[in-house]
């Protein structure tokens, strides 16, 4: 099953920076297209390669949202959350200028939106606040991802400071335990300034290289998954990164023999846990990190904390499955902006 990055807010991605460094580890990434869009219309040049590639998606969202009551109970309840309120910024107006196009919407939610005043209709259009557009966005990725049977697929986005929404903790406060593993420095991602169909030719020719390196960072969740302590956590840490250091220098040898210059970047991911001592963690709490020297730029650092994900989302399977799970949270010069 391929692995997928579903794109979000909107159908072209125009960050070929976050594209190129994506699809180094993910297999396809797709966007959220409404079936009558031509999508060739819309296409940039990046995601017109992708296709040719067979490494771009395009997500319909019409079937998902009709009469989807928990995906609007959602967005009403998160709409409240302290995260959601501390992205306003402390500004009393916000102008109501992200587009949202209708098929996106379910019919009866989009009359009731514009009905509060919480929208505006424009033709084909309906106009959010950013904070809201994005909230509804980062939701209808969620739970497109979450009922994909043809691909194991995340939410992704490259708009910093919205990448948590859709897991936000509500107001009622009846969350659930996870566990949040953070590479810090430890995967190699092609630079900037290398082409597109470059990074292509190479997952095409080390496939298999590639996917062996995914597996060794799969392998630790489910090893995680299954701790009984934190004991058992940081022996699961040691042994990740000597195998870490090994696969990455093979990885970095690889890119220079084709060429392919990289850098150490960062990535977090959070996922559900049930474990009996890890879960008595205060929420926040991490284990001590394992240090180890990666690949060819000295140190990276692997951290695995305690997370907590609302209720709601406890059975996601973006959150269970043997996939990198949610994509929270990424560094400076890794795959999704800082936050």
């Amino acid at each position: 099953m391929k692995r997928t990055i579903l794109y979000y807010p909107t159908i072209q991605i125009s960050n070929s920076k976050w594209i190129k460094r994506s699809i180094f580890y993910w297999d396809v990434i797709g966007s959220i297209v409404p079936m009558d869009f031509d999508l060739p219309e819309y296409c940039l040049a990046d995601m017109a390669l992708l296709r040719d590639h067979g490494a771009y998606r395009a997500y319909h969202p019409e079937h998902n949202i009709r009469q989807n009551h928990e995906l609007e109970r959602e967005f009403e309840t998160i709409k409240q959350s302290p995260e959601f309120q501390s992205l306003k910024g402390g500004h009393t107006f916000e102008r109501k200028d992200f587009k949202i196009y209708l098929p996106k919407i379910d019919d009866d939610f989009a009359q009731r939106l514009i009905g509060s005043g919480s929208v505006d209709l424009d033709g084909p259009w309906l106009l959010f606040t950013q904070r809201e557009g994005m909230l509804y966005m980062s939701l209808l990725a969620k739970y497109l991802a979450d009922e994909d049977n043809r691909a194991a697929t995340v939410p992704g986005t490259d708009w910093g400071g919205y990448q948590k929404l859709a897991f936000a903790i509500s107001p009622s406060g009846n969350f659930a335990p996870a566990l949040s593993l953070k590479l810090d420095s430890v995967l190699p991602m092609p630079r900037e300034d290398v082409p597109l169909k470059q990074i292509l030719i190479f997952k095409e020719k080390r496939r298999d290289e590639l996917l062996e390196f995914r597996k060794t960072i799969l392998d630790l969740q489910q090893q995680l998954k299954i701790a009984k302590t934190n004991a058992e956590v940081q022996d699961d840490l040691a042994s990740f990164s000597e195998s870490m250091e090994l696969g990455v220098s093979k990885l970095v040898r690889l890119a220079e023999d084709e060429k392919l210059p990289t850098f150490l970047g960062t990535i977090e991911s959070a996922f559900s846990m049930s474990l009996p001592d890890v879960v008595s963690m205060a929420a926040g709490a991490t284990i001590d990190p394992t240090v180890a020297a990666i690949g060819l730029a000295g140190s990276g650092t692997i951290k695995v904390s305690k997370y907590l994900i609302d209720k709601v989302n406890e059975h996601r399977r973006a959150l269970t499955r043997d996939t990198y799970s949610y994509i929270y949270h990424a560094q400076k010069e890794g795959i999704i902006a800082n936050l």
